[in-house]
């Protein structure tokens, strides 16, 4: 298992991306794409 830490208003396009709207925010992802929730 890996966690990792993201600059939400440095990395506008992948907080975008993923759909982050506040913090904290866990996301799944499984061999490289998010699981299903």
């Amino acid at each position: 298992m890996r966690f990792v830490k993201i600059d939400t208003e440095g990395q506008t396009n992948l907080a975008s991306r993923h759909q982050i709207r506040s913090i904290p925010t866990v996301i799944l992802f499984k061999r490289g794409k998010r699981a299903s929730s």
